[in-house]
């Protein structure tokens, strides 16, 4: 704190503050942290300074399905993902074969971000915008679909309760589901108690012993 502190030239004690703060959960394995800063020769027998408690933010996974208009849905459902969520990291596209029903092809991908919000609102959020897409729901599990979002990931949080699969199992089960979220963090480990608990997403991939046939990364103009 003192190198950081030496090192900054900002006037503004809510500038310096801000950014030590952003350092500090950078650092360290804390979900939040409260700052306090004193001043105490800015005015003469007062005690000056300021307080800040910030949150760090959920590490979220997103599955993206979609094999209506494939391209057009996956493309509207990033850009909706954007809006909603701000910046971004997302797998290549990976074009995979329809499970559970004749079907044309799946165009998949993960994405990742940062969210404050919680896990049930992210859900409630996804499912607006496969409404938005023309996601009609109460057809069959394995159907045709305009756009499919999942909460794949919430930072290595299980949740089970109110309706929630977090991690959600199809990590375990389907290659467009895990051949992405190995690409994207391939070092990150499975949190789900069972087989496989604590492996990273590479060995469990390298160890997939499902139907890898016709999955393949595209090239994908966004």
């Amino acid at each position: 704190v003192s190198q950081f502190a030496n090192d900054r030239s900002d006037e503004l004690l809510e500038t310096i503050a801000e950014h030590l703060l952003a350092q500090l959960l950078a650092a360290w394995p804390a979900k939040a942290i409260a700052l306090t800063i004193h001043k105490p020769e800015a005015v003469p027998g007062a005690d000056v300074g300021i307080k800040l408690r910030r949150e760090k933010p959920a590490d979220v996974f997103i599955s993206t399905g979609s094999n209506i208009d494939a391209e057009e849905n996956t493309r509207n459902g990033i850009e909706k993902l954007r809006d909603r969520f701000g910046d971004l990291q997302v797998s290549s596209v990976y074009h995979s074969r329809a499970v559970g029903f004749e079907g044309d092809d799946f165009l998949n991908t993960v994405v990742r971000f940062s969210s404050h919000e919680s896990a049930g609102n992210i859900a409630a959020a996804l499912r607006h915008i496969e409404k938005q897409c023309g996601r009609k729901r109460g057809a069959e599990k394995f159907s045709a679909r305009t756009l499919d979002l999942d909460l794949l990931l919430y930072d290595q949080q299980v949740l089970d309760a109110d309706g929630m699969d977090v991690p959600r199992r199809e990590i375990e089960k389907y290659p467009f589901v895990l051949a992405p979220l190995a690409e994207l963090v391939p070092l990150h480990r499975y949190p789900r108690q069972g087989p496989h608990y604590g492996k990273s997403y590479t060995e469990m991939w390298a160890n997939f012993d499902g139907d890898k046939a016709g999955l393949k990364a595209l090239p994908f103009k966004w």
